[in-house]
């Protein structure tokens, strides 16, 4: 695949981390075994992984763990058990005034979905079967949605942005794999550190603009 598809090591990677969690979902199953509503059911499930998943509270845990998680760290901010305070990956509804826990974007899913078809149609094909017979071929979201649920993504409020930029990402931490433990040393200044940054440089000034 990395040579027929060009994918490079961080494709490689990211697809075998794909792999890792449906198979923690479904289990250890031949491909031919795999079923329309397996794809249909992991599909679901991708959309309520918590957006951070495999960091802090949520490292090490199985797909299933990790929605189990989410889903109780948003039952506990709103019932007061834990303060948000510090609490990252979450926000408020503007509405009705209760917390959620960020779940995975539709592009991240469609990410997942689209290594798992390419794998699926190559094993498919391996098989002497039709490549095109994946079952995740039609699992996938369509573009034009994608665009029209980014438009719909919430602007970060002021107090969520000092949180963010008080975290020890940006004031100081062990090094560029343990950005969220604090240390005395200075934060790696890669574009994981900047590109927030500018981009809310960027969010204020088109602000200013429209204001004047």
């Amino acid at each position: 695949l990395k040579r027929g598809k060009g994918w490079n090591d961080k494709s490689v990677a990211d697809a075998t981390t794909t792999v890792r969690m449906f198979v923690e979902f479904r289990g250890d199953v031949a491909v031919d075994q795999v079923t329309n509503a397996d794809a249909r059911d992991y599909k679901e499930i991708l959309l309520d992984l918590p957006k951070l998943a495999g960091k802090g509270r949520y490292a090490r845990l199985t797909v299933r763990q990790l929605v189990a998680e989410a889903n109780a760290l948003e039952q506990a901010l709103n019932d007061g058990t834990i303060a948000p305070e510090g609490v990252h990956g979450v926000h408020r509804d503007d509405d009705d005034g209760t917390w959620h826990v960020e779940r995975y974007s539709l592009t991240t899913v469609n990410k997942h979905l689209n290594f798992l078809n390419v794998i699926f149609g190559e094993a498919m094909a391996y098989l002497g079967r039709d490549p095109d017979s994946s079952v995740f071929a039609n699992q996938l979201y369509e573009k034009s949605l994608i665009r029209k649920h980014r438009r719909k993504r919430r602007a970060f409020e002021v107090d969520e942005l000092e949180r963010l930029f008080r975290s020890p990402a940006w004031t100081g931490c062990v090094d560029d794999r343990l950005r969220a433990t604090p240390s005395d040393r200075p934060p790696p200044r890669d574009a994981r550190y900047w590109a927030p940054l500018r981009s809310e440089e960027h969010t204020s000034e088109l602000q200013s603009r429209s204001d004047l």
